[in-house]
This record gives structure tokens, sequence and C-alpha cells, in this order.
């Protein structure tokens, strides 16, 4: 039985306040009529990020033979690796901000993404936002389309696809990051098939994808 279901205030009137919670089976189930409400900071983590960030966390731990007692180790590795690399203080899952959670989970996906860890948490975190799939991609230098490292930025933003080198790109320029075998495909068959068979659209080039450029992804 679950022990929280989100909901949401949608109406106040002079005893209270209407609440709306979604289905639940456990409420026929159960035959429940009252409940007990947790009230949340709209600033703090929420319970989804929070569970999110563990299952994420146990991926990279059984990804790296580290599963069990280790877990704990392994989360406080990728904090500490996440605070050193955008200069914050340590933080906490049980009272940190939700924008920090955010990107705290952000952090843990691209690391899976860049070590080839199996996590299917992290490949239905990007499902419902293409662009976001293929930015996480992009940032952790791995093909748009397979699970090979990328090799060659194809410029579609011209009238001509073509190979471009990643330190002539600038901001606003639509990309593609590939390997070997899906950039020649692209620029045998062209833009407009390429994009039809896999469903995609391209990339656009932004301030920080360039950072990473000149950091030379590291």
């Amino acid at each position: 039985m679950q022990d929280w279901i989100n909901g949401k205030i949608i109406d106040e009137t002079e005893e209270g306040y209407i609440i709306l919670m979604p289905k639940a089976e456990e409420v026929k189930e159960f035959n429940i009529s009252e409940c007990l409400i947790k009230l949340q900071s709209p600033s703090l983590i929420t319970e989804e990020q929070r569970k999110k960030a563990w299952v994420l966390i146990g991926d990279i731990a059984e990804g790296t033979n580290r599963i069990g007692r280790f877990k704990d180790a392994v989360h406080k590795e990728m904090k500490q690796m996440f605070c050193e690399q955008n200069y914050i203080t340590r933080f906490s899952l049980s009272n940190c901000s939700r924008e920090k959670a955010t990107k705290y989970i952000e952090f843990l996906i691209s690391y899976i993404l860049k070590n080839d860890i199996p996590s299917e948490a992290a490949n239905e975190s990007y499902d419902d936002t293409t662009e976001k799939f293929l930015y996480a991609r992009f940032m952790s230098n791995k093909c748009m389309i397979c699970d090979a490292d990328c090799s060659r930025y194809i410029n579609v933003d011209d009238v001509i696809e073509k190979d471009v080198a990643p330190g002539t790109l600038e901001k606003g320029d639509k990309i593609y990051c590939l390997c070997d075998k899906h950039a020649d495909y692209l620029l045998k068959k062209g833009k407009r098939i390429f994009e039809q068979v896999y469903i995609l659209e391209p990339l656009v080039v932004g301030e920080n994808m360039i950072n990473k450029i000149k950091e030379g992804r590291n």
C-alpha cells in the first residue's frame, strides 16, 4: 500500500480547503474514507525526486559491482563529485531544494549514460522529452541513436548536411551527434529520410554545449 499520494488544492471554502487526489485502488480495496495530509513546500525536494535519485544510485552501484551496503558509499561519491563540479556545499536528499534535486538527478543520469551503465530509470526519464534526451546524449558524448560513442557532428542547418569540427560550432546551429555508422547513414540518405526513420529533430547548440566542447568533455 502506498504511504503517500500526491494531490493538489483546487478550492478554498470557509470551512477549509478542497483537495483533489488521483484515483488509487487502495481507497476501494481498504474502504478508506479518511486520510492524513502531509504539507510540503513547493521549493523542497519531492518524494518522487528522492525515490528517483536513489533508484539511479542503486543502478550505479549495481553497474559498478558495489551493491548492498556499498550503495551509501556510491551516494556519497556521487554527491561529492556533483558538488565539486558545481562548486556547491554538501546537501541532503532529505531536505534539499527541488531545483538542486533536479540538477543532481540530471547529473546521475548523465553519469550513467557516459559510463554505459544499464538503467531503465535513466532511459525513462527522457522518454517524454526528445530534446532533453538528445541533450543528455550530447553531454555524455554518446550517439543520439545508439550507445556508441559520438565521433562526428553533423550540421543540418545548411542546405547540404555536412560534417563539422566541434570547435566550429556556434550557438544556434542545428546538429546531430552521431557515431560513424549513423553519421554515414544521415549523409547518404539526407536529413528528411533520416528524421523520418528515427523520428528525431536536430539539437540546437546552446552555450552549455559549446562550453562542454571547449572543456574537452572532461
